[in-house]
């Protein structure tokens, strides 16, 4: 569970990069 939390996470960390780059 904790696992598919942090992939979660990074996930939405990422796509915030990628809306902030545009």
């Amino acid at each position: 569970m904790s696992n598919a939390n942090g992939k979660a996470e990074q996930e939405i960390v990422t796509s915030m990069h990628l809306l902030g780059r545009q």
